[in-house]
């Protein structure tokens, strides 16, 4: 059973929650592919992948280098686009607006500067329909405009009559 309106081959336009403030035009969009059914067993086996062999005293240890490793592959697999990211002051390009990221080796930057919190953000939402779907770029679902710019109003096609009995 297919959602409504959602190809599962599709990217949603989703701006994160600290953005949905800003402007259209200044909003950051990350272009996330929903997870299907299958993409599950891939994360959790990529994470598996993370731990070390048990300790003496029968901890997990987790090495961070796997674990991040990981955290970028899951990123590269869920995000196919950033439009307008401003790096952070520490890297390179910071402080300017990138218009449009796509290049798997740029979006991997884009992964590696943001904050633990947006990452989690991220793939949180594209785990959940209902969270990508109420962070979709409002633009894309806004009104549609006359020629004057004034919005359309929207006619129901199926008047109801009310008749006195």
């Amino acid at each position: 059973m297919a959602l409504r309106g959602i190809s599962s081959k599709a990217s949603v336009p989703y701006v994160p929650e600290d953005d949905r403030s800003s402007p259209p035009e200044e909003q950051t969009v990350f272009w996330i592919k929903p997870k299907k059914f299958g993409d599950g067993n891939r994360t959790a086996s990529r994470y598996m992948g993370c731990e070390k062999a048990i300790t003496r005293k029968g901890f997990r240890e987790v090495d961070p280098n796997r674990l991040k490793q990981a955290d970028i592959e899951e990123f590269l697999d869920t995000v196919v686009k950033v439009e307008n990211w401003i790096f952070s002051e520490d890297h390179p390009n910071g402080g300017v607006i990138i218009p449009v990221i796509e290049d798997p080796s740029d979006l991997k930057q884009v992964c590696m500067d943001m904050s633990n919190d947006l990452f989690n953000e991220i793939i949180d939402a594209s785990n959940d329909m209902s969270r990508l779907r109420a962070g979709e770029k409002k633009s894309l679902k806004s009104l549609s405009t006359s020629t004057s710019g004034k919005q359309k109003k929207q006619t129901d096609k199926n008047p109801t009559t009310v008749t006195s009995v």
